[in-house]
């Protein structure tokens, strides 16, 4: 699922929960658009390719869950560190 903050000057995009859903494919980079993201979780899924750089760029992001998958090449110093 996904979780939100609200005020009254804007919505943001806190949490994605999307383990276990039979996710294809890749994680685009406009993830890194997502300022406000603290927690991603897309473990047990197909998902495939590089983790996005742009994941690095996500000053709030405090989870990271991308087991289960076959994702390939290293993980940055910025990623692995959380």
């Amino acid at each position: 699922g996904v979780s939100c903050s609200v005020n009254e000057y804007k919505q943001e995009v806190t949490g994605l929960q999307l383990s276990d859903r039979l996710l294809t494919g890749g994680l685009t980079p406009t993830l890194g658009a997502l300022v406000a993201l603290q927690s991603l979780d897309v473990s047990g899924n197909w998902l495939t390719g590089t983790v996005p750089l742009s994941l690095c760029e996500l000053i709030s992001l405090r989870s990271l869950d991308l087991s289960s998958n076959s994702f390939s090449g290293a993980l940055l110093g910025g990623i692995s560190a959380l």
